[in-house]
């Protein structure tokens, strides 16, 4: 009877240890989850469709072109053309860098949502 009660004890040590671990597997594969905030877009923002020609070019004419074109190119990406845009959309780099560092140039949730619309609509040269 008390081998029974060893082994149980055991076995519940056992259990207690893997539950601890699974916890903390499970805490730390979190630890560095990004949370990108895209609220307050607003009813009257229309991310359907979205136009290449009409509104992501002028955007990013009026706001990256400055620093991001074939004589300056910060941090290597130039958008001066579809294809060059295209090529930095595809890496993911245009809008993980709308959530970070080049937020700031382009501030509006809406025209955030708009380029994120235009990534998920196949980036389109329309």
């Amino acid at each position: 009877m008390d081998t029974i009660r060893i082994r149980i004890g055991r076995l519940v040590s056992s259990l207690n240890l893997m539950v601890g671990v699974v916890a903390i597997i499970f805490l730390v594969s979190c630890e560095r989850d990004e949370i990108i905030k895209v609220g307050g877009i607003g009813p009257n923002c229309d991310t359907n469709n979205v136009s290449f020609q009409q509104f992501i070019q002028p955007l990013i004419d009026r706001n990256c072109k400055g620093c991001h074109n074939s004589s300056k190119q910060f941090g290597g990406v130039n958008l001066e053309s579809y294809i060059s845009i295209k090529a930095v959309a595809q890496s993911g780099k245009l809008v993980n860098s709308l959530y970070r560092n080049m937020g700031a140039y382009i501030s509006s949730e809406c025209d955030k949502a708009k380029i994120q619309a235009w990534v998920n609509q196949g980036l389109k040269d329309n």
